[in-house]
């Protein structure tokens, strides 16, 4: 059979899903942070927020994204045993449009925020893994080699959308108040599901494998269960033990919120299954196939590689939060010409700032992979594993001018917006080398059944690195916004980057 160079027809309809529906969702993430730090008696601009302090605006808004990337979690499972990617995509969709809506009607009230950003993050959330992975089942098996550049036209139009979104909606907050600036990326979002219903006859579809007491999740929850009989077969054991798990949850829900609660959760099931890593393995093997545990440690390997990530992610959801934050003390005033035509002269908003970082995507996504890339597989051979690493170095740098930048500021002198862009500049090629590198690789690293189960770990790490920038704001190791504060992330990035690097270095890589 020929070889074909060509994309399948049905990718138009993903990827203009795919740039529509992350209009939606980065347009109502850049303003988030400036509705809900805006006082509610003194109005910014033409509206009234929610009066959060900076450091409850910034947990609320990490916490938020976190969720966004651990119910991929939830949509995988959903996908892969039930509904099928397709079905999982178009329904969960509508949970995301009603987000979008409540958010707009019930704007005025800190529960129509929580209400909203909870069906936001159930849709949005949900079909992560699912887009993802389903854009690459639509290539024939001599079609590999164009799932590298269809991923990163992928990333392109995810970009594309964020760009015009971020600079749109900020405006519209300004200008025309919070119910029109979060009702619009609620129509985009519709449009994105009517956009993806489109294709529905031209998708080559996966069906799901029904429920299966061999997949990951049963394999890891009876594990899990069988640990807390701490070696009897007594259910009383057990219970008492999922009690006390349940308890110190519990506990930290009470104390330190839903931050505390996702970290007592994580932090206490990591626990069960180390301390009983050995019988957790008897027992895989005792009562599940061979194969199924082996595709289970594939897997697991795969997770131990992604790992480190959850450090880029702490630093680079900060252009959301604390880098906006920065930029409202900024000398925003812009003065911008071209070949001698002035194309705009004004103050930008703080939220608008973080377009820049799509524009550089657009940007440097071809140069990356048209140029740079192919000089440096002259000198040595750059794997995506390689990549990745070199990713975390530059990741740091870019905190590290984060810090440099907030120093002076941090003693009342001003600095200009352009300095931000340099640091943009360089998480964004981090985030090149890293997220766009991380997505190919998780599709082709993964068993066949196991697709989008590995798809929701990449967007695991996700999660926990928001979660991570959540307790650290939360435990208050130096003020959010700080010069410390953003160098303390430089040194946790380039550390990560070490540990990246001892994790993959037997790492065994498909092709």
């Amino acid at each position: 059979m020929a070889k074909s160079t060509g994309f399948p027809p049905q990718i138009k309809y993903i990827v203009g899903n795919e740039g529509c529906e992350r209009y939606s969702y980065y347009g109502m993430r850049s303003i988030l942070v400036p509705f809900m730090t805006a006082a509610t008696i003194t109005s910014v601009g033409s509206y009234a927020g929610l009066g959060f302090t900076n450091d409850h605006a910034t947990e609320v808004m990490h916490l938020f994204m976190a969720v966004c990337y651990l119910l991929p979690l939830f949509g995988a499972y959903l996908a892969d045993r039930f509904l099928g990617r397709y079905k999982t995509i178009l329904y969960l969709s509508l949970f995301y449009c009603v987000g979008h809506a409540t958010l707009s009607i019930f704007e005025k009230y800190e529960y129509g925020l929580y209400a909203g950003l909870g069906l936001i993050a159930l849709g949005s959330g949900a079909i992560k893994p699912c887009i993802s992975a389903f854009v690459g089942d639509q290539f024939h098996s001599d079609q590999k080699d164009l799932l590298s550049k269809v991923y990163g036209l992928f990333y392109w139009m995810i970009n594309f959308g964020s760009f015009f979104s971020t600079i749109i909606t900020p405006w519209t907050l300004d200008v025309y108040g919070p119910s029109l600036a979060f009702g619009i990326p609620g129509i985009l979002m519709f449009i994105a599901t009517v956009v993806f219903w489109l294709g529905t006859k031209h998708y080559k579809q996966v069906p799901p494998s029904g429920p299966d007491p061999d997949s990951f999740w049963s394999i890891l929850l009876k594990g899990i269960m069988h640990n807390l009989k701490l070696g009897t077969d007594s259910k009383a054991v057990q219970f008492i033990g999922l009690g006390i798990y349940l308890a110190l949850s519990g506990f930290g829900l009470y104390k330190f919120g839903l931050t505390g609660w996702f970290v007592t959760l994580l932090a206490g099931g990591a626990l069960i299954i180390l301390l009983g890593l050995s019988s957790f393995w008897k027992y895989a093997k005792k009562n599940h196939s061979a194969e199924r545990v082996e595709e289970f440690k594939i897997a697991l390997g795969i997770a131990k590689v992604f790992a480190s990530v959850t450090f880029f992610w702490a630093l680079f959801d900060q252009h959301a939060s604390t880098w906006v934050i920065q930029a409202e003390s900024m000398d925003r005033l812009v003065n911008v010409n071209l070949f001698g035509w002035q194309i705009f002269q004004g103050e930008i908003l703080a939220a608008q700032v973080s377009a820049i970082n799509p524009i550089f995507v657009l940007l440097l996504i071809p140069i990356f992979t048209y140029a740079i890339y192919p000089a440096i597989n002259k000198v040595f051979p750059l794997t995506p594993l390689r990549k990745m690493g070199l990713g975390f170095m530059v990741a740091a740098l870019g905190f590290a001018v984060a810090a440099l930048i907030q120093y002076p500021m941090d003693h009342g002198d001003k600095v200009h917006i352009y300095w931000q862009g340099l640091s943009y500049l360089l998480m964004t090629m981090a985030e090149v080398m890293i997220s766009i590198t991380g997505l190919e690789f998780a599709y082709t690293q993964a068993p066949k059944k196991m697709k989008s189960i590995i798809m929701s770990f990449w967007l695991l790490t996700v999660f926990i690195g928001n979660l991570l920038t959540a307790v650290i704001v939360k435990v208050a190791i130096f003020p959010v916004g700080s010069g410390h504060f953003y160098m303390f992330f430089a040194g946790l990035i380039f550390l990560a980057g070490v540990l990246f690097a001892l994790l993959v270095k037997n790492h065994p890589t498909k092709a």
